[in-house]
């Protein structure tokens, strides 16, 4: 009988969701280096927010589509008795830090 296993369906989704927090860590370890206005769109010098938007609210609404998606992943992975669908779950993290040490990279 192959049924997923319980660990699966709590342990990533915890995890994922902490890698979602991690560029939040990395704004606040490097908060002394950041400007007061961090530029927001990599290709023109045009929108400018404050660092608290960026370093806060950012990571918060990436964090709200994150668990959108893993409450609808794992409705979906149990009713199609599949973990393999719980990879997903690690896309929007990926795309959080990588996008975000980019911001931090191209301000300081």
């Amino acid at each position: 009988m192959n049924t997923p296993k319980t660990a699966n369906f709590t342990t990533i989704p915890i995890l994922s969701t902490l890698a979602c927090l991690l560029p939040v860590a990395l704004y606040i370890a490097m908060w002394n280096r950041l400007p007061d206005q961090m530029q927001a769109n990599m290709m023109t010098d045009a929108l400018t927010l404050p660092t608290v938007v960026v370093a806060f609210v950012v990571p918060a609404l990436i964090l709200a589509v994150h668990l959108v998606t893993v409450f609808t992943t794992i409705n979906r992975a149990k009713g199609e008795n599949n973990p393999k669908l719980l990879w997903a779950l690690w896309l929007t993290p990926a795309v959080a830090i990588v996008a975000n040490v980019a911001l931090i990279m191209v301000n300081i």
